[in-house]
């Protein structure tokens, strides 16, 4: 899986990132693994 870089994430991306911070108390790290790893068929 190659990365995304720096700066080129979508701002739906970002947004989701920081309600998932706020709302279900997540860290960042989490948060960013949960939404960039790709979900299991």
């Amino acid at each position: 899986m190659s990365k995304v870089p720096y700066g080129k994430y979508s701002n739906e991306l970002r947004e989701e990132a920081v309600r998932l911070m706020t709302e279900e108390n997540m860290t960042a790290g989490s948060a960013s693994k949960t939404l960039i790893s790709p979900s299991p068929p």
